[in-house]
């Protein structure tokens, strides 16, 4: 049962609220049902109220704007989320149209649409995700949904969060009206990185065996399917290069099991096990996805450009999304500010497309090809001038000159 709302609770021994469902045993698996929650109780109804707030976005999804004078918010506007539930006011200054950037945001970009018209569309080629709980019933992949377990996951994340970041990385990944690749099979694994705790000097305390457990129950499903309906590529972003964080040797360890099956691996950890970096990208609400000069690095760019300059990055779009909701099976809601973890969604499902056109590819050749056939950007932060690699899909599909593994 999905326990939603915003109620108050006592956290005596937090373990006691984790638990471990699969769907089956043995060769038998499936979905395990999770429903919509559409109470968005604890929001704040009114998010210009406070005068002293200055950042230059605002959660206004599920929002009954509709009395609020918003004459003069044009640059938060263009910067916010929203959904189909935000009540707007009648009158919107001229440059801000909803309607607009929602549909706008549905595509995924730099030509993904193009490929999709050629029937490259990552059909027959499954993708594993491992992120949050999600509604297992939506519209926008409850078809192509093979696979929903939960592998140590806290109810409490359904009291103390609204969720959502789940159903993103699947539109983004395999959505059908948003996703790079929406003919794929999707396989999700639900699972937390660490426990909640009183016991120690931090409230949460990661841990990435839990991670580990999730890969490695990947794999066990990857054995019982057809050589056609394989699982070609796990993405989760819980994970980062850190070898303090507990469990990290584990991870490393499934994750070079995966590899030794010929799996890619989209995550956080792809320097490491690749060479390569990937990293995220910005885009105007109401500019053209399918346009280079529309994109520019998203706010995690100062992460990427402070360490060292040589190192192979990638970048892929991540913001500026309409992505699958949790609030109903319908649903959708429209993300400006994107995570740098939809940016890895979004590189997996280039790879879904990339191997239904060659099963030869490979994780190395592939992410080879992605760097050395990407755009060059011109980025300009402060007084310091960059030139940014961006992800071409096109070219990576078409590209032949790179057969050889390397």
């Amino acid at each position: 049962m999905l326990i939603c709302g915003g109620a108050s609770v006592f956290i005596f021994n937090s373990v006691l609220f984790y638990h471990t469902e699969y769907s089956g045993s043995g060769n038998i698996f499936g979905v395990l049902e999770r429903k919509s929650c559409q109470n968005s109780a604890g929001k704040n109804q009114n998010p210009f109220k406070n005068k002293n707030d200055k950042s230059v976005s605002r959660d206004l999804s599920g929002i009954d704007l509709s009395v609020v004078d918003l004459s003069d918010k044009i640059a938060i506007l263009l910067n916010s989320d929203f959904d189909a539930f935000t009540k707007w006011p009648k009158d919107l200054p001229k440059s801000f149209v909803p309607s607009k950037i929602f549909e706008i945001g549905k595509n995924p970009g730099l030509g993904i649409k193009e490929l999709h018209k050629a029937n490259i569309y990552g059909k027959g080629v499954s993708i594993a995700i491992i992120d949050q709980r999600i509604v297992t019933g939506h519209s926008a992949y409850k078809e192509r949904l093979k696979f929903y377990e939960e592998i140590h996951y806290s109810r409490l994340h359904n009291l103390l969060e609204r969720g959502g970041h789940g159903e993103a990385m699947i539109s983004i990944a395999a959505g059908n009206i948003s996703g790079v690749a929406p003919k794929s099979n999707i396989y999700y694994i639900a699972t937390d990185p660490g426990t909640m705790s009183v016991f120690s000097s931090s409230w949460y305390v990661y841990d990435f065996k839990w991670v580990a457990k999730a890969v490695r129950r990947v794999l066990s499903i990857n054995k019982m399917l057809p050589a056609d309906e394989k699982i070609r590529v796990i993405v989760f972003s819980f994970a980062w290069p850190d070898g303090s964080v507990k469990g990290y040797d584990e991870l490393l360890k499934a994750l070079d099991e995966a590899e030794k099956e010929g799996i890619f691996i989209s995550s956080p950890l792809s320097l490491k096990l690749y060479g390569y970096r990937i990293a995220s990208l910005d885009r105007g609400s109401l500019k053209d996805p399918d346009f280079l000069a529309s994109y520019s690095p998203s706010i995690w760019f100062d992460y990427f450009s402070s360490s060292k300059t040589d190192i192979k990055t990638i970048y892929a779009p991540s913001d500026s999304r309409t992505v699958a909701s949790f609030t109903g099976e319908d649903d959708y809601h429209f993300l400006k500010q994107g995570r740098y973890s939809f940016a890895l969604s979004y590189v997996a499902g280039v790879y879904a497309l990339a191997y239904q056109e060659d099963n030869k590819m490979t994780p190395e050749r592939f992410l080879k090809t992605a760097f050395d056939t990407a755009e060059l950007l011109s980025v300009q932060k402060k007084d310091k001038k960059y030139k940014i690699r961006a992800i071409n899909p096109k070219k990576i599909i078409k590209n032949k000159a790179n057969k050889k593994k390397t």
